[in-house]
């Protein structure tokens, strides 16, 4: 199950004060499944950023897709996280959680297998 992490850089003023807050990053977090998924069927992600409440991830568009066909039943989430530090998650297929064994994984003081994103303080780097 090939998954993409990317980093976005995205400038967040402050309270309209014109100042921009470096500290975050915008983080896309792209899932393919090892099968085809019918249009009807929703994947979600969980994780320490949605505070372990699903997330349903969406799916790239057929305009997208028609210019990158790999991207075809491939599902992602964005979202903002703070630099410098590594996020927790997995996903779920129907009542299946799953970790992407392409993605670096992690065991939590439970034992349960989560992938995680490392946020890397320097822009560029995820």
């Amino acid at each position: 199950m090939p998954a993409e992490l990317k980093e976005e850089e995205e400038s967040k003023e402050i309270g309209g004060s014109g100042k921009i807050d470096e500290r975050f990053t915008v983080v896309t977090i792209e899932f393919k499944p090892e099968s085809v998924l019918p249009e009807s069927d929703t994947v979600s992600i969980m994780g320490e950023f949605t505070n372990w409440m699903p997330e349903i991830m969406e799916r790239y568009d057929s305009e997208q897709i028609l210019l990158e066909p790999e991207k075809a039943n491939t599902f992602l989430y964005r979202t903002k996280l703070l630099r410098g530090y590594k996020y927790r998650y997995y996903f779920s297929v129907g009542d299946e959680f799953i970790v992407d064994p392409a993605r670096a994984t992690s065991e939590d003081r439970l034992g349960k297998i989560t992938n995680f994103v490392d946020v890397a303080e320097a822009t560029g780097q995820l």
